[in-house]
């Protein structure tokens, strides 16, 4: 009898590609993606640096030319990054929650993806914190220094 380890993996990898394809359905149009995207870089983006402006726009740009190319993590990353965006646009404030759901819904999944990558969960947890209301800012910080903590943790784990 085969070990059990040998269906997990491609039952994960099905999974992941099903997550994919619906991440790639949830993108709103290109011309709203970048339109977000811009104003991420312009308002949040310029006060406190969560990205590099060219990684993400090439990240985006694969999105919709070959999906299959960007990681889950990458998937979550720009979701978060539209519910952001949504709080400085004047167009279309109705879709951040949407966004945001979409994002912080599939993070497991990228985690899955890539175990021994971590490190955008802290960029991520950024962006969490950035769509939280003001009411809400002191346990999210609270949420984002455990999930140092732990960074930290898995980091040193991985080199030592």
């Amino acid at each position: 009898m085969p070990p059990t380890g040998q269906f997990s993996e491609p039952a994960l990898e099905r999974n992941l590609e099903h997550v994919r394809k619906i991440l790639r359905g949830s993108l709103p149009s290109q011309d709203v993606s970048q339109r977000l995207l811009d104003m991420f870089f312009e308002y949040q983006n310029s006060i406190f640096y969560v990205c590099n402006r060219n990684e993400a726009q090439a990240q985006l740009g694969l999105m919709y030319e070959d999906p299959d190319q960007v990681s889950i993590s990458w998937f979550c990353q720009m979701f978060l990054i539209f519910a952001v965006a949504v709080q400085f646009d004047d167009v279309d404030d109705t879709g951040g929650a949407g966004y945001h759901e979409i994002g912080q819904k599939y993070i497991d999944d990228a985690i899955d993806e890539d175990p021994q990558n971590t490190l955008w969960v802290m960029r991520a947890m950024l962006l969490l914190c950035f769509y939280q209301s003001p009411t809400k800012w002191t346990s999210i910080w609270m949420y984002f220094g455990n999930t140092i903590a732990s960074s930290k943790y898995l980091t040193n784990e991985t080199y030592n």
